[in-house]
């Protein structure tokens, strides 16, 4: 076993007893090395086996041997040393180049031996063996191919889609949808026509439905960004001002990202509640404000000086922390259902107005049900009357100008 030159023979040998190595693999070669590779960062020993190159350390300073450094000698590719720089380089068949720095020169040509025993092929010294630069040389062409070939197909994919692509999905993806996701124009586009449909029979229910299902099949195309959602929005919007959706439809506010409140619904996240005479809203807010004070010195003017005393003092006074622990809550209670979302108390106040309109249109509507000739025992509801109306223009017995006229004339009286 040979040993590097900054290492005694007696410390080489209790190191290599305790390095517990596979049964028919001995240490020929033990050195010391001071590395500050960033891979190799920490190492002070290297060992040579008839097998391996080993690197090791004491983790810690508890004096557990670690072995984090195993390159198998059959796949090293080259060896370089320059005994200037105290370096020794080595090259594996993969094309992986590590450094071990701080190798004295004396010890060099000992490793490059060690390492190179029983090769048929000696190390070129140039960083790659000749074969070797050879078949990597080859491979990295092959790589090099294969990514051109996989970047053409896709072109070719790419501009398959485009070419077969509707001129619906073309305005599309040139008025802001995501060229990748414009085979989500057709689906998107029907959630917003089945809302119309049902916004023409008056079935808010299932037009708001409509609306939230395109609304998170467009959140859902895309995890961090959010173009579908945006484009699918202002389709809505635009919908909306043409009066197909939402007819009629003035917003009171917007309470929270999810509590939308209009003069004919609340929606809440895909939920919606129809506005009528029963429904109630208001702000409870909750807990107090705390105002915590504590002493801080400030300085006098330069040159007031305490009789008696040469220091420059300070006065105190007392500066005020304010802590606002209050919790504010949105709520809209209906005999059938209820509505509570947390709100923070900075909106109360704009909340509380909110609530007051609503207030406001469910007393609007109830006089307007209580005072309604429809309203009597012996005469049907107008809301009836209406979804009559809407099931028979469903079912095909009323056509589109018969089921407006009647409309028409139920909304009249």
């Amino acid at each position: 076993m040979d040993i590097g030159c900054e290492l005694k023979r007696d410390k080489a040998l209790k190191i290599v007893a305790k390095s517990a190595l596979p049964a028919g693999e001995e240490v020929v070669f033990v050195g010391t090395v001071a590395n500050k590779y960033d891979r190799l960062q920490g190492f002070n020993r290297i060992f040579i086996t008839n097998k391996r190159l080993l690197g090791w350390y004491n983790a810690l300073g508890g004096g557990a041997k670690v072995y984090n450094l195993s390159v198998d000698l059959e796949y090293l590719a080259d060896v370089v040393c320059d005994p200037k720089k105290e370096t020794v380089e080595f090259y594996t068949r993969t094309g992986v180049r590590d450094m071990l720095k701080g190798v004295p020169a004396s010890d060099q040509e000992l490793i490059v031996q060690h390492l190179g025993a029983g090769r048929a092929e000696p190390f070129a010294g140039s960083g790659i063996a000749g074969e070797t630069m050879k078949q990597m040389a080859a491979v990295e062409k092959q790589t090099a191919a294969a990514a051109k070939q996989t970047a053409a197909a896709a072109a070719a994919v790419k501009k398959e889609e485009n070419r077969y692509r509707s001129p619906e999905q073309q305005v599309a993806v040139a008025d802001g949808l995501p060229d990748k996701h414009a085979h989500l124009f057709e689906p998107l586009m029907e959630s917003i026509d089945e809302a119309a449909r049902y916004a023409a029979e008056d079935n808010i229910l299932l037009e708001e439905r409509a609306l939230h299902r395109g609304r998170m099949m467009a959140s859902n195309a895309e995890l961090v960004q959010t173009r579908v959602l945006r484009w699918y929005e202002a389709r809505v919007q635009k919908r909306t001002r043409a009066g197909e959706i939402r007819r009629g439809v003035e917003l009171v506010g917007v309470v929270t990202k999810d509590l939308l409140v209009m003069n004919d619904r609340i929606v809440v996240g895909g939920v919606c509640r129809v506005m009528d005479g029963d429904v109630r809203a208001s702000v409870e807010v909750d807990g107090q404000i705390m105002k915590s004070t504590r002493p801080t010195m400030t300085r006098m003017a330069i040159g007031s000086i305490l009789p008696g005393s040469a220091l420059l003092v300070g006065l105190a006074t007392a500066k005020t922390k304010t802590t606002d622990t209050r919790r504010a809550h949105f709520i809209v209670v209906h005999p059938k259902w209820r509505i509570t979302e947390t709100i923070t108390s900075d909106s109360a106040m704009e909340a509380n107005g909110i609530a007051s309109q609503i207030n406001a249109i469910a007393e609007h509507l109830q006089r307007r049900e209580t005072t309604s000739p429809s309203n009597t025992s012996t005469t049907p509801s107008l809301s009836g009357e209406m979804i009559k109306l809407a099931e028979l223009h469903r079912a095909g017995v009323l056509s589109d100008n018969e089921f407006t006229a009647a409309k028409a004339r139920l909304l009249a009286n």
